[in-house]
């Protein structure tokens, strides 16, 4: 027995050493480690906007062309000593010379495109796409939200009629028709405008269009920051009306603050026209 309490005394004094260099590790470990957990903070990219609410006008962007829906056929007799002044797909203005004849200069009437030369061996027909009756020539999928016949105002204080909707859809979308002021536009002319619908909300909870921005999954987020300018949250938002440079959206609460300079970084590294 005796022998047994001498063996275990022994063991305990060798295992003392150890246990000292454990704690003694331990406690030296304890002084380098942070006290508390340590947090990194973004910060905001720019210039911030509130969430606020307000009354919306709902908007559409549209791209077209102007074209003409016009057309003037302009006879001539089939001459071999005509000399022509024009070609196809030229620009002619009234007074211009359009052909010469026998040492007489025959001047244009119109004004517009050379669309087309047609000769039947008697006649010389010279079809004039003209700036009459000028529209606007679009592809749209909100052909929904506007009706045939109707004057919608544009941003730029201008105005289209609705002339007419396509039937068939093609990968842009249906065909729209819009009547136009010849004294607003050119022939041919590309557009990139904002039209009014009938369509207005009153204390829609909105955030600037730019603010918005799409995730790496493909969804609408904003970047929300705090009123000292760090990020707080990515959050997915679901629009649900558009307009005058605002989007009515949910998910985000008044008076939260949005990131809007990182909105149109994010924009313009997809692409996105701002």
């Amino acid at each position: 027995m005796k022998n047994i309490i001498f063996r275990g005394i022994i063991v305990i004094l060798m295992l003392v050493p150890t246990i000292f260099v454990v704690l003694i590790s331990t406690n030296e470990i304890e002084k380098y480690s942070p006290k508390n957990e340590i947090f990194f903070s973004q910060e905001a990219y720019g210039y911030s906007e509130k969430v606020r609410t307000t009354s919306i006008r709902e908007t559409i962007e549209f791209e077209g062309i102007i074209d003409s829906t016009s057309f003037e056929t302009i006879r001539i007799k089939a001459d071999s000593s005509i000399y022509y002044f024009f070609e196809k797909n030229q620009e002619i203005s009234v007074g211009e010379p359009l052909y010469l004849l026998k040492d007489q200069v025959v001047n244009s009437d119109v004004n517009g495109i050379v669309y087309d030369v047609v000769s039947d061996g008697v006649d010389v027909k010279v079809i004039i796409k003209t700036t009459d009756q000028l529209v606007f020539k679009t592809f749209s999928h909100y052909d929904q939200r506007l009706s045939i016949g109707e004057t919608y105002d544009l941003t730029n204080n201008t105005s289209m009629k609705l002339l007419s909707i396509s039937q068939v859809y093609n990968p842009l979308g249906k065909e729209m028709i819009f009547s136009v002021d010849s004294n607003d536009y050119q022939l041919n002319q590309q557009l990139d405008i904002s039209v009014y619908t009938k369509k207005q909300l009153d204390n829609l909870i909105v955030v600037p269009q730019d603010c918005i921005y799409q995730s790496s999954t493909g969804k609408d987020v904003v970047r929300i920051v705090t009123t000292e300018g760090k990020v707080d949250r990515e959050q997915e938002v679901k629009i649900s009306m558009m307009g005058e440079g605002y989007a009515a959206v949910s998910n985000v609460s008044v008076d939260e603050w949005c990131d809007i300079e990182f909105g149109r970084f994010m924009n313009s590294q997809n692409g996105k026209n701002q």
